[in-house]
């Protein structure tokens, strides 16, 4: 006898677009509401290196418009599981992240839209290409870059190049950032996915700029890389012992 089909809501979704783009939007209006919520809640501590001073200007500030005349633009490297790193960014306005072309792609690119950043569309498999040159554009408009190394599916805390290349022709450095809150919800996703509870007390830390000269070689590359992911790794370390202390 052959095999049942096992019965998944994302085929029902599937067989009626309309449907799912109600999905999508619903679910980009309740995460917009529900960061918005979590904004105005947070206790926040920055722990902000003497490199990324020049970059991180204020934290937690929500979608406040700020002008800081000698913040310098950068590009903020984080963990998929710790999207909730980019509600400390500000200022929102000035901030431009990544999106895939994916369904659930577009429900966080509209969410990261009415939170007030700006956008690029693409991913390494589909519309890489343009949201490569998104990205170069914004950056050339002393924009803020948003990159979250291990996305999109993994696998978990492995920094990918791609976030090399992309500061090799930005000409724009990295800014390695670790998020936690003493409270939190985390997924059974992949990324383990982690949101802090509603006030509840979080921590951010932000690490010293890794700077990629443009032309570098393969190995250098893989270097820098590899430089890359020790330091997310020993800043998320770092978490855990911040807790312990307060």
């Amino acid at each position: 006898m052959a095999n049942k089909k096992r019965f998944r809501i994302r085929d029902i979704f599937n067989k009626y677009p309309l449907l799912d783009r109600l999905r999508i939007e619903t679910m980009a209006r309740l995460f917009d509401k529900g960061v918005t919520a979590i904004d105005d809640s947070y206790r926040s501590t920055a722990v902000i290196s003497e490199g990324a001073k020049d970059y991180v200007k204020a934290v937690n500030m929500g979608k406040k418009r700020l002008e800081f005349t000698d913040q310098k633009s950068c590009i903020f490297a984080y963990y998929h599981g710790q999207m909730v790193v980019l509600m400390a960014l500000s200022p929102r306005d000035r901030m431009t992240t990544l999106a895939s072309n994916s369904r659930d792609g577009e429900m966080i690119a509209r969410a990261a839209d009415r939170m007030g950043f700006g956008l690029a569309r693409g991913s390494k498999t589909h519309g890489g290409m343009k949201a490569g040159l998104e990205l170069m554009s914004a950056s050339k408009d002393n924009r803020n870059l948003l990159f979250n190394v291990d996305g999109p599916k993994g696998p978990r805390h492995v920094v990918k190049d791609s976030i090399i290349r992309i500061a090799e022709m930005s000409g724009l450095p990295i800014i390695p950032v670790v998020c936690d809150g003493r409270k939190n919800w985390v997924s059974n996703s992949w990324d383990r996915y982690t949101i802090p509870f509603l006030n509840t007390r979080t921590i951010y830390i932000f690490g010293d700029p890794i700077h990629v000269a443009n032309g570098i070689s393969n190995s250098e590359r893989e270097s820098l890389r590899e430089d890359l992911s020790e330091r997310l790794a020993h800043m998320y370390s770092m978490l855990s012992s911040f807790w312990a202390t307060v």
